[in-house]
């Protein structure tokens, strides 16, 4: 259920790359400011953009929580369906 690790890596590698090089990818720019501190809300300074490893594991998550309450769901249909 959930992406490859190396999937999620390198989606964060195109948006860091989107934000220091505007999606060019042709010129190598200073980085004025830390990844850790794009990523922090925006009331904190940041641009709030989040993490697609933790974003990967919360869908995980809430797949799993909606399989077990709710077992006549087309999802957990699905699911069963594949994997059984």
């Amino acid at each position: 259920m959930l992406a490859p690790r190396n999937v999620t890596e390198q989606i964060t590698k195109l948006l860091r790359d989107f934000l220091w090089q505007g999606g060019r990818g042709n010129d190598n720019k200073r980085h004025l400011v830390r990844w850790e501190i794009v990523r922090w809300p925006t009331a904190e300074g940041g641009l709030q953009i989040r993490d697609p490893s933790l974003v990967n594991l919360a869908m995980g998550g809430k797949l799993l929580w909606k399989m077990a309450s709710d077992p006549n769901h087309k999802i957990c249909k699905a699911m069963m369906a594949k994997y059984s």
